[in-house]
């Protein structure tokens, strides 16, 4: 769980009873190769899973079969909140590397987060930052151009990697992206993302072997124009209200 911690902390510390809590929550830890699905599109979703390592997608499949990745799914990431609804899902999330999966039953799940309010509180924070994510991939999608779309997608990505300690800062970040799940991503045809990507290589943004590295984040987020408050990293708790040692409490 130390993704997910480490990402829970940029916005609140929580006490070591809510850590504790947090790790120890019962659970079932599955290892799943590339291209497995974790949730289907229409199952009923009756447990909280994390994503401890590896990557995953969430998607939507048009009757043709043609994908649109709604978002990347990275180390520290918590999904699916409807299962606190007993709902059927209206996506599939699928893996796209090898994942390490933990799979929390939801009574479990809501039991631990109703006991320890600075955990609750994070967790919001979390799906906050999420529903930010998703706004600003539809504008990514809606109104940049390609070379905007793919800058700001991978910029985007290797911020979220930094601020779970899956990055360094000072070394190229290497993303498992091929041209066909960026264009799916981003709304183009891989062959257009292809040249676009080629471009991107020839202006020393980033290098493509087994993986694509991005060399140069700085002029990638200024393509992109860039703007981090999406991110809401900068939030913080209501000012009345503090958290000790599991229990909340107001000021």
């Amino acid at each position: 769980m130390d993704a997910l911690l480490a990402r829970l902390k940029n916005y609140v510390d929580l006490p070591r009873p809510s850590e504790a809590a947090l790790i120890g929550m019962p659970h079932v830890l599955k290892q799943m190769p590339r291209g497995k699905t974790i949730i289907s599109e229409g199952e009923v979703i009756r447990r909280f899973h994390v994503i401890q390592k590896g990557w995953a997608i969430r998607k939507r499949l048009l009757e043709d079969g043609r994908r649109q990745i709604i978002n990347f799914l990275l180390p520290g990431d918590v999904f699916d909140l409807q299962a606190m609804i007993d709902s059927k899902s209206d996506h599939g999330i699928e893996t796209i590397t090898l994942c390490e999966v933990r799979s929390i039953p939801t009574p479990e799940f809501l039991s631990v987060v109703s006991a320890h309010p600075a955990l609750s509180s994070a967790l919001w924070w979390s799906a906050v930052q999420e529903e930010g994510i998703l706004r600003e991939h539809i504008v990514r999608v809606g109104r940049r151009n390609a070379i905007e779309r793919i800058s700001h997608l991978l910029f985007e990505l290797r911020r979220r990697l930094i601020l779970t300690g899956n990055a360094d800062p000072e070394d190229p970040v290497a993303l498992p992206l091929s041209r066909q799940l960026i264009a799916d991503a981003v709304g183009l045809s891989s062959v257009h993302v292809s040249r676009t990507v080629s471009a991107m290589r020839r202006m020393g943004l980033v290098a493509t072997n087994a993986h694509l590295r991005i060399l140069d984040p700085e002029s990638l987020a200024s393509i992109a124009g860039f703007d981090s408050h999406y991110l809401h990293l900068d939030a913080r708790p209501l000012g009345q209200v503090r958290f000790n040692d599991g229990r909340g409490s107001m000021a």
